[in-house]
């Protein structure tokens, strides 16, 4: 996996060199929106490519306060606790802002072998670009934030033109 062309470099290692990667955080989205993964050492992230590292599958399941909801089930789901794949999706790694050392990369909820599940949030979404996509169409969209809070008067944002303000 690590022997393709990646992102301009030779190879996925050497733009984790390039950009001093020595861990990854992982990331997917749950049902409620809030995000799920694990930091990885950089070996370990690059070892369990192309199908990601293992979650268990009431991670799917469980509330804002990560307390696991037994009940939950759903068509993917055996009849006993398990396994699931966090997969990542490449195209997403980047850099982290602010730690010099960390990657961040989106992935997707899977089977382990890497089939995806259909209760994912993303393959969701994918189903439906896709099904736009059979139709001839297509979408363009992004999410929209509702406010900001700075610690900035009306006015200095104003004399600032709304540039290099203070978050709260």
């Amino acid at each position: 996996m690590t022997d393709k062309m990646f992102k301009g470099e030779v190879n996925l290692d050497q733009w984790l060199d390039r950009h001093h990667v020595k861990r990854v955080r992982t990331m997917a989205t749950d049902l409620d929106g809030f995000a799920l993964g694990k930091y990885c050492a950089r070996e370990k992230f690059t070892k369990g490519l192309p199908i990601g590292h293992n979650l268990a599958d009431v991670a799917l399941g469980s509330d804002s306060e990560s307390t696991p909801h037994l009940g939950f089930w759903h068509s993917f789901r055996r009849s006993v606790l398990g396994d699931i794949a966090l997969t990542p999706d490449l195209s997403t790694l980047v850099p982290d802002g602010q730690d010099p050392d960390l990657g961040q990369v989106i992935c997707d909820f899977t089977f382990l072998d890497g089939r995806p599940i259909s209760l994912c949030p993303r393959t969701k979404l994918k189903q439906q670009v896709q099904k736009l996509d059979d139709l001839g169409l297509s979408v363009k969209c992004t999410f929209e934030l509702e406010f900001f809070l700075y610690d900035n008067s009306f006015d200095d944002a104003e004399r600032k033109q709304y540039q290099n303000l203070s978050p709260v």
